[in-house]
């Protein structure tokens, strides 16, 4: 590959005595009649016209360093006068540029990725010269480029005549992401990250993405990814997916309205006084706003409504058939409890979270149980006897 930017080189020559090599008749240029009048010195000197060459003859004929002028100090100097006209730059192989000093004096670029294309144009090369030294022009010399098809250790070449000079570069395989994962500072993505409320966006602060490539390399990102969903705009759950570099992945969050209590049944308030009413109410308020449980999705209100009354059960309280046993507050504030008052405690939370249910067996001398209807499927929700599961 011959590449086509030009410098400047210096090239400068004198007359007489301060001519350069090869400018023998001290024009300023070395040409024909330089080859010309070397030929006929050497022919001289050949007829014993003249027996030997001064010392300025010489040093500015002798190109071919051997210490005689003769025909083939003339043919170098018309061989380089010939190129130079031609090939507008001095011959590589001339006696002008007799060096083994042909150099890459700027640091190129030395890693690639397979299917790329070499780009020598941050090559630049310099000779020394027998009286000259200074940078050589793309122009004159030619840049043997490997293949970049395939990955591993390659050679470039740079070739100026009889010059040569090389260096290794790598090439790699091109890059890509091969997997995506989602994580925050605490490894697990927070509440907010997997619930929302009808109309709000999906919010990726504090999201972490780690990435891996097909090269093995890893990195976590916290920016610089696209997050895409459709509009919050009803009660469901809805695909969030990340996307980076061409890789993508994706989570399904729930989207879910603010808490619609209904209107508390009879069964959930008879026994009790206001008071007692209102302190039972005030209770489950706190509980069911507790970290967010307004957030989660239908399952995970139910689940929690059941967790929380069991743990009160089993913890603090006991079998009575005296004060408020069958209803909510003889659970959560006699700790006297039955199966009507557990389930009646489960209820009262799953009414102020919006959520209906069926007392199952009230009023009967039998395990009485919430059942309860999340995305088409009946649910057994029995804190009395710990049984939470699809009927």
């Amino acid at each position: 590959m011959l590449i086509t930017l030009i410098l400047a080189v210096p090239f400068a020559v004198s007359a007489s005595s301060n001519s350069n090599i090869g400018d023998f008749n001290g024009d300023g240029a070395v040409d024909a009649s330089d080859a010309s009048e070397v030929l006929t010195l050497y022919s001289a000197i050949s007829t014993g016209e003249i027996s030997e060459p001064t010392a300025q003859e010489l040093k500015d004929g002798d190109v071919t360093h051997d210490g005689v002028i003769d025909a083939a100090d003339a043919s170098d100097i018309l061989g380089y006068y010939a190129y130079v006209q031609t090939k507008k730059s001095p011959s590589p192989n001339s006696f002008y540029f007799e060096t083994d000093n042909f150099n890459i004096i700027t640091e190129p670029r030395t890693v690639y990725t397979v299917g790329e294309t070499f780009n020598p144009s941050d090559i630049s090369m310099a000779y020394e010269a027998i009286e000259t030294c200074g940078g050589v022009p793309p122009a004159w010399y030619d840049v043997i480029c490997p293949s970049l098809d395939t990955p591993g250790i390659k050679t470039v070449t740079i070739e100026w005549g009889k010059h040569v000079a090389s260096y290794e570069i790598t090439v790699v395989v091109a890059e890509t992401v091969t997997s995506l994962s989602l994580r925050n500072d605490g490894d697990d993505l927070s509440l907010e990250q997997w619930f929302y409320f009808v109309g709000e966006s999906y919010n990726s602060k504090g999201v972490i993405l780690d990435v891996l490539y097909n090269t093995g390399r890893k990195e976590s990102i916290t920016s610089g990814f696209t997050v895409k969903h459709e509009p919050f705009k009803t009660k469901g759950w809805y695909t969030v997916t990340f996307s980076y570099k061409g890789a993508s992945t994706e989570i399904e969050v729930s989207v879910q309205e603010h808490y619609k209590p209904l209107t508390l049944s009879q069964s959930l308030t008879k026994g009790m006084t206001t008071a007692q009413l209102n302190e039972v109410k005030s209770l489950v308020k706190e509980l069911i706003n507790f970290d967010g449980v307004e957030r989660y999705d239908d399952w995970l209100r139910v689940y929690f409504a059941f967790n929380m009354v069991n743990y009160v059960f089993e913890n603090f309280c006991v079998e009575s058939r005296t004060g408020h046993y069958a209803d909510a507050y003889g659970v959560f504030f006699e700790n006297s409890c039955s199966s009507a008052g557990v389930t009646r405690a489960v209820g009262f939370m799953l009414y102020s979270m919006g959520i209906n249910y069926q007392h199952i067996n009230e009023n009967k001398n039998a395990d009485q149980y919430c059942r309860v209807q999340i995305d088409g499927e009946w649910w057994i929700v029995d804190a009395y006897n710990g049984i939470f599961e699809l009927e």
